[in-house]
């Protein structure tokens, strides 16, 4: 499965027989829920670059499910935003928060502002692995993101990222 925003802002993505299908941001991300329930891994075509250079438009990653209480400071994560919006950002906190629970924080590593913090139950998947083509050709690399090398990786941009950030990253709201 490939998902990717077309121009009237809906989300274009392939069947196994290569049908393409649209649908809009809280369609898209209710079937990624189901799928990753259900213990289906999706893969996804990156649009944006709000996390930039580690991943850039037209890249294709691999969601594996995943729970919020399993993922390590590093991770990059599929999420529900609070306006039910997918982000796939880089786990950088995960607190306990007296009435909500398990919360955790993202934040895109080419932006300069956190995501709200989401409930344990917004996360969707964690990326297990990028690939990149290079300029149409049949060439490209694959990264492997539960090596100890990558792990090491995402945790230093998440270092970097908290260390940047300046907002208080939950409230009682």
């Amino acid at each position: 499965m490939f998902w990717s925003p077309s121009q009237n802002n809906c989300e274009e993505w392939r069947g196994a027989d290569a049908t393409r299908y649209s649908l809009r941001g809280e369609t898209a991300v209710d079937l990624f829920q189901h799928l990753l329930q259900n213990g289906v891994a999706v893969k996804v075509r990156v649009t944006g670059r709000s996390m930039a250079p580690f991943l850039a438009a037209g890249d294709v990653v691999t969601i594996r499910p995943a729970d919020a209480a399993s993922l390590r400071f590093g991770d990059v994560v599929l999420v529900r935003s609070p306006h039910g919006l997918p982000i796939m950002h880089r786990l950088i906190r995960k607190l306990w928060h007296p009435v909500r629970g398990l919360i955790v924080q993202t934040h895109g590593d080419a932006v300069h502002i956190q995501d709200d913090a989401v409930d344990a139950d917004a996360v969707l998947g964690r990326v297990s692995e990028v690939r990149r083509q290079q300029d149409n050709s049949s060439t490209g690399w694959r990264r492997n993101l539960d090596s100890v090398c990558w792990r090491l990786v995402g945790a230093l941009l998440a270092a970097r990222q908290w260390l940047r950030s300046s907002t208080v990253p939950a409230s009682d709201g």
